[in-house]
């Protein structure tokens, strides 16, 4: 007969075509991983097919190996075979590098912050930073500049005068009066200037940071680290911080900035992640 009753049983039947095409989808997989004998509890009374199985995860997939009373080796196989992969984590140097830091002072805070190197929370990170920036502070003070003083470099002798000419014997003549051999001054050498003082980039100038600036610029890393923000966006807001009270802002006016530098830097890291584009700044993703 045609009519829609039998467009019904072809549909009907496609759908009983594909599920047994999933079953036994799923029972070579088991087979596969030597789970055959769990083929017809999965398939016949659990009712599941591959594409099931594929779509769980961890949780999901523990739960159906316990109602199959899976042992413990053949559950770890289960989830080997049908679990998703896990993201690999970055370590704290890794992020402490891509936000802008230098490798030494990475190492140098995991080790002694004592952060495990891959196993760290939000609030060990956040640390990191505050004793990474802390440093750098210290080494753009100019009490810890050890650039040595060049001294000038000692003038050479002046070469001998010549010696004066001799007349000729047969002539008599007599002997002229030498003008007088003027005297080599040595040149006066001026003493170098020192070397100029390495300042770390993050600095807004060579001189020191006032108290003030300091200050605004701790509290403001600390409240983008109670915010929940990264590395990247605990740095931004320090920099607004410090740069709106050396502009003579209020105290207001450098937490606004610093809260509004944390949330675009935080904005900005999630899309360079999505876009897979690191060396994006800020103000060109916004």
């Amino acid at each position: 007969p045609i009519g829609p009753a039998s467009s019904q049983t072809g549909r009907q039947q496609g759908v009983l075509s594909q599920m047994d095409a999933g079953g036994d989808g799923l029972r070579d997989a088991l087979g596969e991983i030597n789970l055959g004998a769990y083929a017809d509890l999965l398939v016949v009374e659990f009712g599941y097919i591959l594409d099931d199985i594929k779509d769980m995860d961890a949780e999901e997939l523990k739960a159906v190996a316990a109602d199959a009373k899976m042992r413990r080796g053949e559950e770890l196989r289960f989830l080997k075979r049908f679990g998703q992969p896990q993201a690999k984590k970055e370590s704290i140097v890794v992020r402490l590098v891509n936000a802008g830091y230098s490798r030494q002072l990475a190492c140098r805070a995991m080790v002694d912050l004592k952060i495990p190197p891959i196993e760290f929370t939000p609030e060990q990170e956040s640390q990191a930073v505050l004793f990474i920036e802390q440093a750098l502070g210290e080494q753009a003070s100019p009490t810890s500049s050890t650039a040595p003083v060049m001294q000038p470099a000692a003038a050479e002798p002046p070469p001998p005068p010549p010696p004066p000419q001799q007349a000729a014997p047969q002539q008599q003549a007599a002997p002229q009066p030498q003008p007088p051999v003027p005297i080599m001054q040595p040149d006066v050498q001026q003493p170098a200037a020192p070397p100029p003082r390495i300042v770390d980039r993050r600095a807004a100038s060579s001189e020191p940071m006032s108290a003030k600036t300091a200050m605004a610029k701790t509290k403001a890393m600390t409240a983008a680290m109670r915010n929940g923000h990264e590395a990247t966006a605990i740095s931004a807001a320090g920099e607004a911080a410090s740069s709106a009270v050396a502009a003579g802002k209020t105290a207001e006016e450098a937490e606004a900035a610093a809260a509004a530098a944390a949330s675009l830097e935080s904005k900005a890291q999630q899309l360079r992640e999505k876009l897979g584009l690191p060396g994006l700044g800020a103000d060109v993703l916004a």
